[in-house]
């Protein structure tokens, strides 16, 4: 994403633009997914709604701020109107990046690779305020362990199973412009 604005802040033409807002809108959903999902992982099971729900709802804050900044500078003379906001862009990105470092790893991340003792002490730490003993704990390693297990089980198929029939070569279609759509109409 910080590549695509970049790329979009020092376009000289409409091809090099599109280029930038494809590489943003195939950046945009991988965060979405990444950042929801380790959001539901780690925030403590009475609060996941709450916080699942802020995190979509954020996605409005930003829209907001975006569209106040496009309207502050379309009064600059040249091409600083619309490559001021194109440049901001990748705040949020470098952000992201400078503090991705503090985040704990995924307990099922941990799990799916046999690091079980690490994914405890994650859950100890996140879910039962440092009780070792925690029922919650061992439920939910439980649970990980044996979603991953149906999935292990489901996975047997191969990539060319989504191209194989009509309807998931329609989904893979969909499922793929996804991203340049909810770029386009920015």
């Amino acid at each position: 994403m910080v590549v695509g604005a970049a790329i979009q802040c020092a376009s000289n033409g409409i091809a090099m633009y599109l280029i930038a807002r494809w590489l943003l809108g195939f950046g945009i959903p991988m965060c979405i997914v990444a950042g929801s999902s380790l959001l539901g992982e780690l925030g403590y099971p009475k609060e996941r709604p709450v916080l699942t729900s802020l995190f979509n709802a954020s996605y409005f804050i930003g829209a907001i701020l975006a569209a106040g900044i496009t309207f502050g500078t379309q009064q600059i003379a040249g091409n600083w109107g619309w490559r001021i906001p194109s440049l901001l862009q990748a705040l949020p990105s470098f952000l992201q990046i400078g503090l991705i470092f503090f985040v704990p790893e995924s307990p099922r991340f941990l799990i799916s690779h046999d690091r079980h003792e690490e994914a405890r002490a994650i859950l100890i730490k996140y879910h039962a305020e440092g009780d070792a003993s925690s029922p919650l704990v061992n439920a939910e390693i439980a649970q990980i362990e044996e979603t991953i297990k149906i999935e292990f089980e489901a996975s047997k198929k191969s990539w060319a199973d989504m191209v194989r029939s009509a309807g998931m070569r329609r989904r893979l279609l969909i499922g793929s412009l996804l991203g340049l759509f909810t770029q386009w109409g920015t």
